[in-house]
């Protein structure tokens, strides 16, 4: 294949879904771009783009960022929901979410996503996304989102503040107070300081 490498990632439902799914049809770009049509299954139109957002703050990849830079959503209220859900099931703290600490993806951006788009994206314009991305999602949390937040890290979640409602039965969620709960207990200096941490940062 002229040395290209084909990845092919295996997703395992970890995390579940929070509203119906929906089958699309391909676009109209794409089917006249490999001549032929499919319809398939996604999540809903707030897990699928609040999901893609989510990745995007915890990995940095040069493809999620691109993603974002086209996402078609005129306000984050709209995908707030599937944010949160992916947010809570993350596997790093939600602070390195919400305050990443920006890390140099040149090399990735030219190994491993150069020539999967027919649209320019240079670093610059990487940088910038991630930037204007990051502003969005915090200027978007309201004064409830960020209690609610706050509580979910203390280990003690207020599911009446959580704008998706109470998702204490999804295994990612479960899977992540179980971790806080544990650090609570082996370490509860190193908790303290996180949730000062966070409190500082999203008052």
């Amino acid at each position: 294949m002229n040395g290209a490498v084909v990845i092919i990632e295996v997703n395992g439902t970890k995390r579940g879904i929070i509203a119906p799914t929906e089958d699309i049809i391909l676009c109209q770009k794409a089917q006249e771009e490999f001549s032929m049509s499919c319809i398939a299954r996604i999540v809903s139109f707030s897990e699928l783009y609040g999901g893609k957002i989510a990745a995007a703050l915890s990995r940095q990849h040069p493809r999620d960022l691109f993603d974002c830079k086209y996402m078609e959503i005129s306000l984050f209220d709209e995908v707030k929901k599937g944010f949160i859900l992916n947010l809570l099931g993350s596997d790093k703290p939600i602070i390195e979410s919400l305050q990443p600490n920006c890390i140099n993806q040149s090399p990735a951006l030219e190994n491993q996503f150069q020539g999967m788009s027919n649209i320019e994206f240079t670093y610059k314009d990487y940088e910038q996304t991630r930037k204007n991305l990051i502003a969005i999602v915090n200027n978007s949390l309201t004064k409830t989102d960020k209690e609610f937040i706050i509580s979910f890290e203390e280990g003690n979640p207020d599911w009446s503040k959580c704008v998706a409602g109470n998702l204490s039965n999804y295994p990612s969620v479960q899977w992540k107070l179980q971790n806080i709960n544990k650090l609570k207990t082996d370490n509860p200096q190193k908790h303290k300081q996180d949730i000062q941490t966070l409190k500082d940062f999203i008052k």
